[in-house]
C-alpha cells in the first residue's frame, strides 16, 4: 500500500524519534554497559535535541553567514556537555553543529538552542529570563518553566512538551510534523 505525503511524513518522524535509544548508543563513545543511567538519559536527550533541531526553522537573519553553525549551547554540568559533544560531528539543515557550554564567549557564536538541564523551576525560569530572545530554541527538564520544549516523563518514558506561545515568541516556526508528537502547551498552562 502507498502512503500519502502526509502519512509517510509522520510515520518517518515517528519511526525517527522511536530509533532514539540507538541513535544516543551511536553517538556516545564509551562502552553502553560502563554508562549510568543518568549518562544515558542524557545522551538521548541530545538525540531528541538533535531530531527536534531537523524540524524547527530559524529566522534567517539569526545566522551571520549562510556557512554559521548552529550552536547548541549546554547550561550543565560536564557530563551533560559531554553528552552533547558527538552532536559536532553532524550537520543540522547542511549547517555545522557547534556544541559550548552556556556562557562561553570564546566561540562568537550565539546560542540557537540552549538546553536547561535542572530540576529546580526557579532557577530554570531564572536561566531562562537571560538566554530567550529571537532565534533562540529553549529547552528544559522542569515542567512549565517556560521554555519551548520540555522534557518529562511518562511511565518509564521520556516524552516532550512544546509550548507554542514561546516558539511563536522567538520566531521559531516548528513543523506540524513535530507538533503532532509533543504534548501542546500555552503560556496559560505554564502559569499555572
Amino acid at each position: 500500500m502507498l502512503l500519502s505525503g502526509h502519512t509517510f511524513a509522520v510515520q518517518s518522524l515517528r519511526t525517527a524519534f522511536g530509533l532514539l535509544a540507538v541513535v544516543a548508543l551511536w553517538l556516545c563513545p564509551c562502552a553502553a554497559g560502563a554508562q549510568s543511567a543518568a549518562d544515558t538519559e542524557q545522551q538521548m536527550k541530545a538525540g531528541f535535541v538533535y531530531n527536534f533541531a531537523l524540524f524547527v526553522d530559524w529566522p534567517s537573519n539569526i545566522f551571520k553567514t549562510d556557512a554559521s553553525p548552529l550552536t547548541v549551547c549546554i547550561a550543565g554540568d560536564q557530563d551533560t556537555l559531554r553528552a552533547f559533544e558527538p552532536l559536532k560531528a553532524k550537520k543540522i539543515k547542511g549547517r555545522p553543529v557547534a556544541v559550548h557550554p552556556y556562557g562561553d564567549t570564546v566561540s562568537g557564536n550565539p546560542c540557537h538552542i540552549i538546553y536547561i538541564p535542572t530540576t529546580s523551576k526557579a532557577e530554570a525560569a531564572n536561566l531562562l529570563k537571560q538566554v530567550s530572545g529571537p532565534g533562540v530554541l529553549t529547552i528544559g527538564d522542569v515542567e512549565g518553566f517556560g521554555g519551548i520544549i520540555t522534557f518529562y516523563r511518562e511511565g518509564n518514558k521520556l516524552r516532550f512538551a512544546i509550548n507554542t506561545d514561546a516558539a511563536q515568541r522567538a520566531g521559531l516556526k516548528l513543523s506540524s510534523q513535530l507538533l503532532k508528537l509533543a504534548k501542546i502547551v500555552t503560556e496559560k498552562d505554564v502559569q499555572r
